[in-house]
């Protein structure tokens, strides 16, 4: 229970609504009093993973509440503790006890590493992402970043919903990433992943707005080249061409190609008329001689823009 502060807050809420005190000790440790003496008046003993609880307050013929009470307070325990054992797994630390504990309680095969990333991690931005994710979540504070499970089948679609959620909540930019993770043992591995996926999306910001195995897949490609030879195939294409559009052009070309070439999509989402986008393709294609309409133009596109930001 090292972090649970929402066992705090229930018992401090209760303790307002009922106008009583409570304490509760934990493997006889007080974890939270506001008695002003010791003169319990009621008692409710509960265990929870090897832990010994009791629940007392200031009230007599409480018991019936105080057991009421106790099962979300056993519930933030039990979560408590998968949030403690997902921790220690991402660094490795799991005996084989708790491996089989965290193995019981989650599928890992289902499941993905997901990561968050933003220069203003605060405590709204991570308790908007416990109130929008159920599943295990740890804050690593020293490189701003957010780990947590994700259920494989739904991992795009929530991922997109926490970046957007949180941005327009807090007002920050976020960088958003997943890698599948098929054995306990990976949690490590997966977690290494998504964070070199992560730093992809940075270095080309702009190319893709979540990054994954799929989505990292040009840019991984275009990362391994070497420079010497990745400078050579620059030095081959006027890249000054490029400076000839602006900001809504150049916008234009990625929000298209990350809607795999679909007008319909791309014109909904840049709240253009069809004949509008239509005409700037054409434009795009009058200045680069690339019509990204067509697959081999667009992977050509594709190429040049993350070469281009990669030595930008």
């Amino acid at each position: 229970m090292e972090n649970n502060n929402k066992v705090k807050e229930l018992l401090n809420s209760y303790s307002r609504y009922y106008q009583i005190c409570f304490k509760l000790v934990v493997n006889n440790t007080v974890y939270f009093s506001n008695f002003a003496d010791e003169n319990e008046s009621t008692i409710y003993n509960f265990n929870v993973k090897n832990k010994k609880i009791i629940l007392s307050c200031s009230k007599e013929n409480f018991e019936e509440q105080l057991e009421i009470m106790s099962i979300a307070i056993r519930e933030m325990i039990q979560e408590d503790d998968v949030y403690s054992l997902f921790e220690k797994g991402l660094k490795v630390e799991l005996d084989n006890e708790e491996k089989e504990c965290f193995i019981n309680t989650y599928q890992t095969n289902l499941y993905s590493i997901g990561l968050i990333e933003s220069n203003n991690v605060s405590e709204h931005l991570f308790e908007i992402l416990k109130s929008m994710i159920t599943y295990p979540i740890c804050q690593i504070v020293h490189n701003k970043r957010i780990a947590f499970l994700i259920p494989k089948d739904i991992d795009t679609t929530l991922m997109m919903e926490l970046k957007d959620t949180l941005e327009a909540e807090c007002y920050c930019r976020v960088y958003c990433s997943s890698s599948s993770l098929f054995e306990l043992d990976d949690l490590l591995k997966s977690y290494n992943e998504a964070s070199e996926y992560l730093e992809l999306m940075k270095k080309y910001d702009g190319s893709f707005i979540y990054a994954n195995q799929k989505d990292c897949f040009f840019p991984y490609i275009i990362d391994s080249i070497e420079e010497d030879k990745a400078k050579f195939i620059l030095s081959k294409i006027d890249i000054h061409l490029f400076d000839q559009m602006d900001e809504e052009l150049l916008n234009t070309i990625q929000v298209f190609l990350r809607n795999n070439l679909s007008i319909a999509e791309t014109s909904r989402q840049l709240y253009l008329h069809r004949n509008t986008l239509i005409y700037r393709l054409e434009k795009i294609m009058h200045i680069t001689g690339l019509d990204i309409r067509n697959f081999e133009d667009a992977v050509k596109m594709e190429i040049l823009l993350l070469l281009k930001k990669r030595f930008s």
